[in-house]
């Protein structure tokens, strides 16, 4: 009977820990925002770019298009301005994504 393969799981531990680094960086500046609320702000736009960038969308065009937008948009169709449905609707604003 012959021994079993190991199947091995390649780990890229740089890929993740770039990944991190951002937070890791912010981390040391958000000491100074100054209140609870003054850290809110930047934790709710790295939140949106994150977002953009899972979804290969250009974040200059999105933020650009929404404030336009938003003053007449009906606020029952403010799912339309997720970023996942956005590119749907914008595909000219994707993303390149270095190979």
């Amino acid at each position: 009977m012959a021994a079993p393969r190991k199947v091995g799981v390649w780990l890229r531990p740089a890929l993740s820990e770039r990944s991190l680094r951002a937070q890791a960086i912010g981390r040391k500046n958000y000491m100074f925002l100054g209140s609870d609320r003054g850290g809110r702000t930047p934790a709710k736009l790295y939140s949106l770019l994150a977002s953009c960038k899972r979804h290969h969308v250009d974040p200059y065009a999105y933020l650009k298009d929404i404030l336009e937008r938003l003053p007449a948009h009906p606020a029952d169709r403010l799912g339309e301005f997720l970023p996942n449905a956005w590119i749907a609707a914008n595909p000219d604003a994707r993303r390149r994504v270095a190979s």
